[in-house]
């Protein structure tokens, strides 16, 4: 399964000539997600990979276009925090890569909105 999400996350942050492929990109990284906080092993597989980059790395490192989309953040964050809890070693993976303070606000406020 790893070897299968991270050639959908390599393929769906292609560049395109416009964008990077929205929706397999949101079906990708709700099924990590899922896959994630399925077992403790699970969790550890995807924060810490299997003789390649790990999948959390990858998605802390995904690209400004992806964060800043309303509708991808949404589901970038509960991933990343799935793969995250309870796990300092974990944090510690993408705290180079990754703004945690956007998690903590995720946390405490929620999804931040721009619709009126």
């Amino acid at each position: 399964m790893l070897f299968i999400f991270q050639h959908l996350l390599q393929i769906s942050l292609q560049p395109s000539k416009t964008t990077f492929n929205k929706s397999l990109l949101a079906q990708c990284i709700k099924a990590v997600g899922y896959f994630a906080v399925s077992s403790d092993y699970t969790k550890a597989m995807c924060a810490f990979g299997w003789h390649q980059s790990s999948l959390l790395a990858r998605l802390a490192m995904s690209p400004f276009e992806v964060i800043n989309d309303e509708e991808m953040r949404c589901l970038l964050l509960p991933t990343l925090i799935s793969i995250l809890d309870s796990s300092p070693k974990a944090v510690e993976v993408v705290r180079g890569e990754f703004c945690l303070s956007r998690l903590l606000d995720f946390l405490q406020v929620g999804p931040i909105t721009t619709h009126h």
